[in-house]
């Protein structure tokens, strides 16, 4: 018998339709039309003969390694996926690696937004490169997680820095991106925050909070 889902999706988008030859209309869910390009993904692969059938029998080990052989490593993916980082600090700094924070200058342009000013510092239009690190606020916090760190983090692509930077010890360097990363998380968060309470911490007091964090993954 079939899986209901099967026999749902045969009802509601092919309606007794050749599968291979189903094309999905704009109305369809953006689900749905991804799982539709891998389908036609896979049937170019076969019939072009890149992808072959073994005894008859679909192998889905064969075809995920066919369809990943496009995939290509990106430079940020150490930093990102750093062994230290918590989740959540992995994941605002996989979004700010591929720019796609919803910063306020995109948020302007999607007509959400009033105006694009950065609420961190009141002067210049707010998107990735002002808040990290091109805002007066965050390069003071920048500069004092420096300070404390012994060394000095350039305001501009801080990103790439933790990429090049050589250290003696690979935990050096882990540690030294992980940190980076917990800054920039809290930025986000009381570049979020400001928008509905008005409230924005010291300097000062920012990087304790960046502190505290650090401490509370270390001790885990």
């Amino acid at each position: 018998a079939e899986h209901l889902w099967i026999r749902w999706v045969n009802h509601i988008y092919i309606k007794n339709k050749q599968l291979t030859d189903y094309e999905p209309s704009r109305n369809s869910s953006w689900t749905w039309r991804q799982i539709c390009k891998v389908k036609n993904r896979l049937k170019e692969g076969y019939l072009s003969g890149e992808l072959e059938w073994q005894n008859r029998c679909y192998n889905t080990i064969r075809v995920y390694k066919w369809l990943m052989r496009e995939r290509f490593n990106v430079p940020w993916h150490a930093a990102v996926w750093n062994r230290i980082n918590t989740p959540k600090h992995a994941f605002v700094g996989w979004l700010y690696a591929q720019n796609r924070l919803l910063t306020k200058d995109r948020l302007y342009r999607y007509g959400v937004a009033l105006n694009d000013t950065c609420k961190l510092c009141g002067n210049n239009g707010e998107n990735r490169e002002h808040i990290f690190f091109g805002c007066e606020y965050s390069i003071q916090c920048l500069n004092l997680l420096g300070d404390w760190l012994g060394t000095k983090i350039p305001s501009m692509d801080v990103l790439n820095w933790c990429i090049k930077k050589r250290m003696k010890l690979q935990f050096q360097k882990q540690f030294i991106m992980a940190i980076v990363f917990i800054l920039i998380y809290h930025i986000w968060k009381v570049r979020n925050k400001s928008r509905i309470d008005m409230l924005i911490p010291l300097p000062h007091i920012m990087i304790k909070e960046v502190k505290a964090d650090l401490k509370a993954r270390m001790s885990k």
